[in-house]
């Protein structure tokens, strides 16, 4: 099962746009009775991941017990957080605080093995130090991990538009989907009152938009929002909607982005 917080993020987004890269304050990921080496792989995996961001100055603040020790070096953020074994899943908790204000952002999630962390962290922490990157829902995310929302009718392999190469969907609320291009996104789905809305999780990349020039592209990523399907199920189909970034491009330079929906239809293949 998946859970994500999100706390407000005005306070956060305002310390970032106030000119110099912020500091962030990287302390280690504790083990809440975990094996010790897991989270020591865990830990330096991490720690490379958040040394390649290019938006906050990194100060490795691992040596140190908590964000309240004595002698910690002045930041305008801090990072820290846990992992713990709960029955036969590890449980990741990542934190990013403003230690202004207090807000606090927070992503947690279950996970089978360590391997499923190592792959996925880095996406979690684009996810979490994009403060203009709106987590979704408590109540939302519950869902997706909860065997009550998840229909048998929806886990499989379907097809149906005509960019898509493949789509999978599992029995644990997430997915993966392949584009024409090459592109592949990991994809949450809930269940709710007879709908499936599915929503692209992780960061929104360049290669999800082929037609806007590289210099341009930036742009195009702050205003983008995740790929969604809405959709109804009726025995081997699913039909709706799907809600994406459009972006025009006339004479080298971005005319427009705007949110457009498309009626689609997929159908189930097995």
């Amino acid at each position: 099962m998946k859970k994500i917080f999100f706390l407000s993020i005005a306070v956060m987004v305002c310390v970032m746009n106030a000119g110099a890269e912020p500091v962030l304050n990287v302390f280690k990921i504790k083990a809440e009775n975990a094996d010790e080496k897991i989270v020591a792989n865990v830990n330096n995996a991490i720690y490379g991941f958040l040394s390649e961001n290019r938006e906050y100055k990194i100060t490795d603040c691992r040596s140190f017990a908590s964000p309240e020790a004595e002698n910690v070096p002045r930041a305008d953020f801090s990072f820290y957080g846990t992992l713990s074994n709960s029955t036969d899943e590890l449980q990741l908790d990542l934190v990013l605080k403003s230690t202004g204000s207090g807000t606090t952002r927070l992503l947690s999630r279950n996970y089978a093995n360590v391997n499923l962390i190592l792959l996925e962290s880095k996406t979690l922490l684009q996810q979490l130090l994009n403060l203009s990157y709106e987590l979704p829902s408590v109540a939302a995310v519950k869902g997706a991990g909860a065997s009550e929302t998840v229909s048998s009718g929806v886990p499989g392999t379907w097809s149906g538009e005509s960019d898509i190469k493949s789509i999978k969907l599992l029995q644990n609320g997430r997915g993966v989907i392949i584009f024409n291009s090459g592109v592949s996104i990991s994809v949450d789905y809930v269940v709710q009152n007879g709908t499936v809305e599915i929503t692209q999780k992780g960061a929104i990349t360049e290669r999800q938009f082929p037609n806007v020039p590289v210099e341009l592209v930036a742009e195009v990523l702050k205003k983008a929002v995740p790929l969604t399907w809405k959709l109804k199920l009726n025995e081997t189909t699913l039909s709706g909607v799907r809600i994406e970034t459009a972006v025009t491009v006339a004479s080298g330079q971005i005319s427009s982005i705007k949110n457009e929906t498309h009626d689609v239809t997929w159908k189930k293949l097995r």
